[in-house]
């Protein structure tokens, strides 16, 4: 139905349930190109990593899309410290994904508890979504004066583009020919706002 656009983040392998969700995996008949995959397939990415593949790939999309209702499924077992994810999101991360998401795709937003099995992480994380929808002080992410994006996530993001190219007209801009080359770079992206960078 290309009256329904869904978006998925998520950890990706074979061996990971549910196995499912692979970048050309785009839906079929009338909805096909409206299921956009940004698949993982390695473990240990941050916020920034996150981040990016909201800026590169989903904010674009959405924005074309203009929808009238955003249906955030939240799952916090990609929060550092998780036991089943291996991610390294922080509160911080989910707070900033949470509010450019409300900031920057114009429609009424609402957000469900999906997975998470670290208890305390849930808790903590839950607070920085709900935080972020009600507009509460901005946390900064603490992250290194040479810190880069993760190669797994460049390997994604450039997969997913040359699939999504096909189907959307939003990726023209040299964010996008930096991620599509591979060559994607935090300088590359607007996350002055979000990073604190501290020395080494």
């Amino acid at each position: 139905d290309d009256r329904v656009l869904y978006v998925s983040l998520h950890r990706y392998g074979k061996d990971f349930f549910p196995g499912t969700g692979a970048a050309d995996e785009v839906g079929e008949g009338k909805g096909e190109g409206y299921t956009v995959n940004i698949p993982f397939e390695t473990t240990g990415l941050g916020d920034l990593d996150y981040l990016a593949a909201y800026q590169v790939v989903i904010e674009p999309i959405g924005q074309k899309f203009k929808p009238d209702l955003v249906i955030v499924a939240c799952g916090f077992d990609a929060a550092r410290g998780d036991p089943l994810g291996s991610m390294l999101l922080t509160p911080a991360g989910y707070y900033h994904l949470t509010a450019r998401i409300s900031a920057n795709i114009q429609s009424k937003m609402t957000i469900v508890l999906e997975g998470g099995y670290n208890h305390t992480n849930v808790a903590k994380c839950s607070e920085a979504v709900v935080s972020a929808m009600l507009g509460d002080s901005v946390p900064l992410i603490r992250a290194g004066q040479d810190e880069s994006l993760h190669p797994g996530t460049l390997k994604a993001l450039k997969k997913v583009l040359r699939v999504q190219r096909r189907h959307w007209d939003c990726f023209d801009t040299p964010m996008h020919r930096a991620a599509s080359s591979g060559q994607l770079e935090l300088a590359d992206l607007n996350m002055s706002k979000q990073t604190e960078h501290l020395k080494k």
